[in-house]
């Protein structure tokens, strides 16, 4: 009996949560037609969003280590071995960063939102064009590497809970993204006499994480899934486009929890709160 009383909730769950999107549709027209929603003085300040990060550091509850090839949501905890979602706009900024023995610590020395004009650790604006801590230098060893990298933050919806998280890729994530948009977006369609992008948000996208072979770090693998239903597309569209007009907003975000992350706040856990504004 039990069992039976579960699949009638179950069902009238699903009959209700059918119901309101019915009705959400229905209104749609008359929603995008009036002036007021009550949400006028809501925006990208008021953003609690999660990052999902992957590569940590940090021990958990009991004191053991994060794996570094699982992704970790920074309000919920959880950690996942892969991310089926849906990739809505990216941003590209530039950000300078180094780990500080003395410190244990992570310390940014300059970010750049335009990656025209930087803003350094001690307050400074200079220009990235030209800048000397933007260029390639080399290691005790004779290793060739940078300073100051790009970053993409990207917007994404996870495609099981259906809310919106936070992925960036950088430093040795970086490649993967690119190829990733490379093979599957950039100039990939024919519009005319020209070539064309396909959007970010046509495709599902397959996350997972693969270690290095040096067993230090993990680098991230995309792998593109079914293109969605059509309605799908455009409401994926809409959903894009609301959050390209605050995405400086969700920029400083992502940096102000990866800031806390980095500088080792806390040497036993994380919270939910260190992550909630």
């Amino acid at each position: 009996m039990a069992k039976a009383k579960s699949t009638a909730t179950a069902i009238e769950k699903t009959s209700s949560e059918e119901a309101e999107a019915a009705a959400m549709a229905e209104l749609s027209e008359f929603f995008d037609s009036v002036d007021v929603d009550g949400l006028e003085d809501v925006g990208g300040d008021d953003l609690k969003i999660a990052l999902r990060l992957w590569n940590m550091n940090w021990l958990d509850g009991n004191g053991k280590a994060y794996p570094k090839d699982v992704f970790f949501d920074t309000i919920t905890e959880e950690t996942f071995e892969t991310l089926d979602c849906v990739l809505l706009v990216t941003r590209k900024s530039k950000r300078w960063d180094e780990f500080d023995n003395a410190s244990s610590k992570t310390i940014v020395r300059c970010a750049s939102q335009d990656r025209i004009h930087g803003v350094t650790d001690e307050g400074v604006s200079r220009p990235c064009k030209g800048c000397p801590d933007d260029a390639w230098f080399q290691d005790d060893s004779g290793k060739a590497y940078r300073k100051c990298g790009e970053v993409h933050t990207v917007v994404a919806l996870d495609l099981h809970s259906h809310r919106p998280f936070l992925i960036r890729f950088k430093k040795t994530g970086l490649k993967p993204f690119r190829n990733y948009l490379m093979a599957h977006h950039w100039n990939g369609r024919s519009s005319g006499a020209r070539r064309a992008n396909i959007p970010l948000f046509v495709y599902a996208c397959n996350i997972r994480l693969a270690m290095n072979d040096s067993g230090l770090y993990s680098v991230p693998v995309l792998t593109r899934g079914e293109m969605l239903p059509k309605e799908t597309i455009r409401i994926m569209h809409d959903n894009a486009k609301s959050y390209l007009e605050i995405m400086g907003d969700v920029v400083d975000h992502a940096d102000a929890i990866d800031s806390r992350v980095s500088s080792g706040e806390s040497d036993s856990s994380l919270s939910a709160d260190d992550f909630a504004d």
